[in-house]
């Protein structure tokens, strides 16, 4: 016989001889395991709560990045040049001179409100009267941008102002008054020819559209008006642009000449960040106020869809610790199982996150369309930055809440594969929590904008689960002690409470998400509705609805007799004079020593003041008395005593047009502003005020089958009636908007507590099918644990809705009382609202998911025992 060689290392290998294959990597495993797990469901609801938490901020960050890159790409326009003096009174003719002598384009703007009159060719036809945003403007308006108008042939983009004699009108007017191209309209004492319809200007403002729709005209017409007179509150603008250097150079010579009440905004050199001018400051803060606001709805869904990642987390955990423990007696070491986990669960969350950022792109297009009136400008398209930041802030979540839970799987010991008595690896449950808790506080800190807002949105979001959650907990303890002492013959009943209780844990979880998601959208809708209620109902029947202002003290008695004729009664007529605090105690009033925001836009303008020898009937004194004749002393208003830390006393000097006043405060007033009468932060002892400059203003009540509003203005041509009826339902229609973007918002919180619900009760499946084979075998009918369990998730949901409701209707009143000053009511019928929508959502989240429970066979049961 023939030997054989041993084999060369260059000869084959002999077969039973071959190389050991190289196990796989963790990169390899990990794909592998997220297929599989992916395939058997394992990992969607993980999935599932990561795209809901993106979804929902990139939505907010989607429509907050078109807003802003609007504004910046628009800023000159917006603002109305590259920098812009604004003032309540005519710009100094210093400034507009060294602009002009430096090379600088300027343009002067005068804006407020007046009557617009149109009149018919029937002298005896009384004619139609509307209230307008009257803008005047030089003839180098504008500076930036174009206007665009609309005359009798064609839509044309324009960069002049209208002509002398002409205006330019917004289409309202024109349907509202019934005029066109070539017709005439009355401001004042001035008959303008309106030669176009003014469909966009570049300053309109951005954020929240104006109210009253605009009359544009020449700044030579308006002395013709007569409109400028005493006690008119017009905001003058100096708009200046140019050379970027040159207009540098012109802000810092101008800024150590600025006098109380005049500021100055710019558009900044580099990187096209802007500054607001009057008219668009308020808005643009409150438009960033509104989208930090939408940004923190956002990320309470967000937060609340991270429950659900934390116990789809602990599910797989459940369900992976065999497998894991094969792999660790075929050799898989710690390293490698983990590096495959992260592999899986950072493939998972980046898919799931990239679904979420192309959901909330798809949201956001809906959510602007429900605010598509309050916004002015045209909006680019978003970068890149909404989807970035929303998927940081998932991986945030994911790594917060679910990761402690996964990384147990390293710790799964290979003696599981033999013994599956052993005890299933625990996370250090404080080690769980505050990294839980370090996630959940800096998103909010980050997605509020600053520390203490974040902190206090999140305190608040913490403590309202804390709350439902204790409250939950003694239902369910309540719910153990009556079903204990059912009949035997309430069988589902039984069950269903009895069932409630033994699964203590993941009920609470389930009440408190849904109650969450349900008490946000509750509280908006008590809040739109039952606040508006309860100040409508505040208003006694006689309240007034109109205001009239810019009356002359040589029209007073021609007005009243005016109201007698047309069969009203006459009116009191109140003086208002305009004054400017300049000191307090003999010390000046400087702007930048006061902190609050609030106090320095009140010291910065022109005060309403007002003089008369008793105190108005619907003014409660609280402190001091009113002055006796002769005596020199003011009154002042208790919420601005508390702005602007006075005390009984305290010397108030006030500019009256270049004249000085002084007086001690004698008497605190606290204000009926629901009463809609005519109110003044303070009033002095007549007559301390009788030789300044004055306008009256009154407010009374038109029936509204008799509105003499135009005859009125007719024949006071520079009065300004003011409907208020009108204006509430304007504002209304505008909260109603904004309402309906922040509820549409919060409809992630609502989806993202469902997803926790079914994510709780998935966890509970295998006990479930457990326990309900047992039961059958024990001689319970699929028809008596089908009813049982219909009735946990009714009563799930319903304690979670009726939590929810208490909430918000309890909230809602305290809003109402002790920040909108209103008699605002408990609703008990948000109670029941509650109470059906959390059964309803409950009962249709959970049964399609317990669908399986009762079929499995009792015998599969007990030889599973």
């Amino acid at each position: 016989m023939t030997a054989i060689p041993p084999s060369s290392p260059s000869s084959p290998a002999v077969a039973g001889n071959a190389a050991p294959r190289r196990p796989p990597g963790f990169l390899h495993l990990g794909l592998r395991d997220a297929w599989r797990d992916w395939r058997g469901g394992e990992l969607r609801a993980l999935a599932l709560a990561v795209l809901i938490a993106v979804a929902a901020l990139a939505c907010v960050g989607f429509a907050a990045d078109r807003i802003r890159l609007a504004l910046e790409t628009q800023a000159a326009q917006l603002l109305g040049g590259d920098a812009v003096l604004s003032a309540d009174h005519p710009p100094p003719p210093a400034l507009s001179d060294a602009a002009r002598a430096a090379g600088l384009a300027t343009a002067e703007v005068a804006q407020f409100p007046s009557m617009a009159l149109a009149h018919d060719e029937d002298p005896a036809v009384d004619p139609r009267g509307l209230l307008v945003s009257l803008k005047a403007v030089s003839g180098g308006y504008p500076l930036r941008g174009g206007l665009q108008v609309k005359d009798e042939q064609a839509t044309a983009t324009l960069t002049r102002p209208p002509a002398p004699g002409s205006v330019w009108i917004d289409p309202q007017i024109a349907t509202s008054l019934d005029v066109k191209p070539g017709d005439r309209i009355t401001l004042g004492d001035a008959k303008l020819t309106v030669s176009g319809l003014l469909l966009l200007e570049p300053d309109r403002g951005a954020g929240f559209g104006m109210l009253a729709p605009r009359v544009l005209m020449r700044l030579e017409d308006l002395p013709a008006t007569g409109l400028v007179v005493p006690g008119a509150r017009v905001g003058w603008r100096l708009l200046v642009a140019g050379d970027a250097a040159t207009v540098h150079d012109w802000l810092d010579a101008a800024r150590p000449q600025l006098a109380r009440g005049e500021s100055l905004n710019a558009i900044a050199a580099a990187g096209g960040d802007s500054a607001s001018g009057e008219g668009n400051g308020a808005a643009n803060i409150g438009m960033d106020r509104a989208q930090r606001y939408l940004g923190l709805a956002a990320l309470s869904g967000a937060v609340l869809a991270s429950v659900a990642m934390a116990l789809g987390a602990r599910r797989f955990v459940e369900r992976r610790i065999d497998s894991v423990a094969v792999l660790r007696c075929l050799g898989a070491t710690r390293p490698l199982v983990l590096g495959a986990l992260l592999v899986e669960i950072g493939l998972v969350g980046l898919l799931a996150g990239l679904a979420g950022v192309a959901a909330g792109y798809v949201a956001h297009l809906a959510l602007m369309q429900s605010v598509v009136s309050l916004i002015t400008v045209s909006l680019p398209a978003p970068t890149v930055w909404p989807a970035l930041k929303a998927l940081a802030a998932g991986a945030v979540l994911l790594a917060g809440f679910a990761l402690p839970a996964l990384l147990r799987l390293g710790e799964v010991s290979p003696l599981r594969a033999l013994r599956r008595e052993l005890a299933v690896p625990q996370a250090p449950v404080l080690a769980t929590l505050g990294l839980a808790a370090v996630a959940y506080a800096a998103l909010m800190v980050w997605f509020a904008g600053g520390v203490k807002l974040g902190l206090m949105v999140a305190g608040g979001l913490a403590v309202a689960l804390a709350l439902f959650a204790g409250l939950a907990w003694l239902a369910l303890r309540a719910a153990a002690a009556v079903g204990a002492r059912l009949r035997p013959g309430n069988v589902a009943w039984r069950f269903a409470l009895l069932g409630m209780a033994r699964r203590t844990g993941p009920t609470v979880v389930q009440i408190t998400a849904l109650a969450l998601g349900l008490f946000a959208l509750l509280l908006l809708g008590i809040t739109r509705g039952d606040l508006i209620d309860s100040w409508r109902r505040t208003l006694p029947p006689d309240a007034p609805n109109r205001f009239v202002i810019n009356l002359q003290p040589d029209q007073t008695d021609a007005f009243n007799a005016a109201l007698v004729r047309n069969g009203l009664p006459a009116q009191e007529l109140q003086p208002m004079i305009r004054g400017r605090l300049i000191a307090i105690n003999d010390t000046p009033v400087r702007l930048d020593d006061w902190a609050d925001d609030r106090a320095r836009r009140l010291l910065d303008r022109e005060f309403n003041l007002s003089e008369r020898d008793d105190a108005p009937a619907h003014n409660q004194i609280v402190a001091g008395q009113w002055a006796a004749p002769g005596v020199a002393s003011a009154s002042v208003e208790a919420g601005l005593m508390e702005r602007l830390h006075l005390k009984m006393g305290d010397r108030l000097r006030f500019d009256i047009g270049g004249q000085q006043v002084e007086a001690p405060i004698g008497s605190v007033r606290k204000l009926d502003w629901n009463s809609m009468r005519v109110n003044f932060f303070v009033m002095f002892r007549a007559p301390l005020l009788a030789d300044m400059p004055r306008s009256y203003i009154t407010a009374f009540r038109m029936p509204e089958d008799r509105d003499i509003g135009p005859k009125l203005a007719a024949e006071f041509l520079n009065i300004t009636i003011i409907d208020t009826g009108a204006l509430v339902r304007q504002i209304g229609a505008m909260v109603d908007q904004l309402v309906a973007a922040v509820q549409f918002l919060f409809a992630f919180t609502v989806v993202a507590g469902l997803l926790v619900l079914q994510v709780a009760i998935g966890a509970t499946l295998d006990e479930r099918m457990s326990e309900a084979g047992l039961l059958r075998a024990l001689g319970a009918t699929r028809s008596q644990l089908g009813r049982a369990q219909a009735l946990e998730l009714l009563l799930t949901g319903g304690l979670a809705g009726l939590l929810a409701a208490l909430a918000a209707a309890g909230m809602a009143v305290g809003l109402g009382r002790a920040v909108f000053d209103l008699d605002a009511r408990f609703q008990p019928g948000a109670v029941g609202v509650g109470v059906a929508a959390g059964a309803v959502l409950a009962f249709a989240a959970g049964a399609w998911l317990m669908r399986g429970v009762l079929s499995k066979p009792p015998l599969d049961t007990l030889r599973a025992g």
